[in-house]
């Protein structure tokens, strides 16, 4: 063969090769991490990190530094740094720090107030009010450390003598459960008991958070400057890097049946999620709690059928649309149509793609504990079913929910934790219309608690319940629903929350509270500004009333 035809023939070859084993783009809300569910018959998945880069200064020097830092502010920790040995020490290098004013590192620094605080946002002339040392309606008093005050000085101005200066950031348990006592803390000292507040529409804890908008973003610049050369490699651009930032979104109860069927086949499939879908989609993982089956016959559902409890397969739509990744399976209603219902639901579920815990095929697959790491942060889900065991059929023959098993569930959290991971445990519990939680609730609610969970949400409840802190865990007894038909059942059945988690580099930050409300049966919408505060004001309230 002459030797130009087959030179010819290997470049088409190797393009052709080439071009095949090109992957196509993922699409919205794929998956890219493997997460094997040890009785699952495929993998199941987390999502695809699709944020914004942002730069990542961690390249190594080939040599030594003729700098060092002498300490780690403005950052919290630097665990590069001391890895690096860029700390001064006794040795002959020239020493340098991190002055606010101009520079390429830019630190966040965010307004927080008690949790118990029903306001969301304040203006930056408020903010700024406050600065000067004035009271505003709801805060007596802002504090910060010598070294956020310093920082922000560059930016506003000096502050009013009046504000409560302090030698290190607010700790928690001096701060926290001061009304009316706000503080400014950099963005990584943010702790769960705290609620961050907006300025002007921005809050760092959002996604869509623009650090270039925000009145408490500063810059930093190395003094002296001839420093920057050996020791900005080293040094993180940021102390909020969007690409170690992870939201996860629980949510109540949801039963596509009854009224709320008939609404779908009325106005469409979608119609539930017409006016919150959008802000269900945004969540980095958005959790479901479905606590009825899919049936390929279900019969159709009518206002009279009320006790009808399976779903028609063209409902799993609306699951898909609002971006569902993750589906709790621990709810009554699994095994009203028996295992074929149940394994149909686990296939649909499959076939999507998204992970499932609390319940399954058998018992073993139902207890599993499903791992998942998002944006480095590692998390996971464990659930079960909390009330008379008639609820909870999963056994090693028979599908369905988990019923607790509480030396398992306080040993498997103890387990998980150990392994690294940021532990959210739900239960499918007492069905308590009323705010507070009973005996039963408190007692299992705190074993897993004070087991290492680091949240533990209610699944169960038909309208929202309190909540409280134990030594940094977060506890909702229950959300309410999310899409359920039970508008006029009770006196707080109009009403639910959905509990936007923050994660960032491996850490817990708290959680918003957004609250909905319906006034039909189908579609929740969110809470006016009076609707809100009222709901939050119950909340607290009623935090305050539990009892031991």
């Amino acid at each position: 063969m002459n030797k130009r035809i087959l030179l010819l023939l290997l470049v088409v070859l190797f393009v052709f090769t080439s071009c095949s084993g090109l992957k196509p783009k993922p699409a919205e809300n794929s998956s890219a991490t493997e997460v094997m569910h040890e009785s699952s018959p495929v993998p199941l998945q987390t999502l695809e990190d699709t944020g914004d880069p942002r730069p990542q200064a961690t390249a190594t020097s080939v040599s030594r530094p003729g700098y060092c830092l002498e300490d780690a502010w403005p950052f919290t920790s630097l665990d590069l740094l001391e890895q690096e040995n860029l700390f001064c020490g006794a040795d002959d290098r020239k020493p340098a720090k991190l002055l606010p004013g101009e520079g390429s590192i830019k630190v966040v620094y965010a307004l927080v107030a008690p949790f118990d605080t029903v306001r969301d946002s304040v203006s930056l002339e408020e903010f700024q009010a406050l600065w000067q040392g004035e009271a505003l309606e709801d805060v007596v008093k802002l504090s910060l450390s010598k070294r956020t005050e310093l920082a922000l000085s560059s930016r506003l101005g000096k502050s009013d003598s009046s504000l409560s200066i302090l030698d290190t950031e607010p700790e928690t348990a001096e701060f926290s459960k001061v009304l009316k006592h706000w503080a400014v803390v950099p963005f990584t000292g943010i702790v769960p008991e705290w609620k961050v507040i907006g300025i002007d529409g921005q809050n760092p804890i959002h996604k869509e958070f623009n650090a270039q908008d925000w009145s408490l973003t500063i810059s930093f610049g190395l003094e002296p400057t001839e420093a920057e050369a050996d020791l900005l490699p080293f040094l993180p651009l940021t102390n909020r890097d969007s690409e170690k930032f992870a939201t996860v979104m629980l949510t109540g109860v949801t039963a596509l049946v009854r009224a709320t069927a008939v609404g779908m086949e009325e106005y469409g499939v979608l119609a539930p999620a017409v006016e919150i879908g959008d802000t269900l989609r945004s969540a980095d993982l958005l959790h479901i709690s479905n606590k009825v089956p899919f049936k390929t016959d279900c019969p159709p559902h009518t206002t009279g059928l009320y006790y009808r409890f399976c779903s028609s397969d063209k409902y799993l739509e609306l699951l898909s649309s609002i971006g569902t990744d993750i589906v709790e399976l621990t709810g009554d209603h699994f095994q009203d149509y028996g295992d074929e219902a149940m394994l149909h639901t686990l296939d649909l579920y499959r076939e999507q793609g998204w992970p499932y815990y609390g319940g399954g095929a058998n018992i073993k697959q139902a207890r599993q504990a499903l791992k998942l790491e998002i944006k480095g942060n590692k998390i996971a889900f464990l659930g079960c079913n909390g009330k008379d065991p008639r609820f909870a059929y999963a056994s090693e023959t028979q599908s369905g929910a988990y019923h607790c098993d509480m030396d398992y569930m306080t040993a498997a959290v103890s387990e998980l934790k150990k392994e690294g991971y940021l532990l959210i445990v739900t239960f499918q519990h007492e069905e308590r219309y009323h705010w507070l939680p009973n005996a039963y609730m408190l007692r299992d609610f705190r074993a897993v608690a004070e087991a290492g969970a680091t949240i533990v949400s209610g699944s169960q409840a038909h309208q929202p319940q309190t909540y409280e802190f134990i030594d940094g865990t977060f506890i909702h007894y229950g959300l309410g629903n999310l899409f359920f038909d039970q508008l006029g059942m009770g006196e707080y059945t109009d009403k639910a929350f959905l509990d936007r988690h923050y994660f960032y580099d491996g850490r817990y930050l708290g959680v918003e509270l957004l609250t909905v409300k319906w006034t039909d049966y189908i579609t929740p919408r969110w809470m006016r500004p009076a609707e809100r505060a009222a709901m939050l004001e119950m909340l607290f309230l009623t935090s305050a009333q539990i009892v031991d």
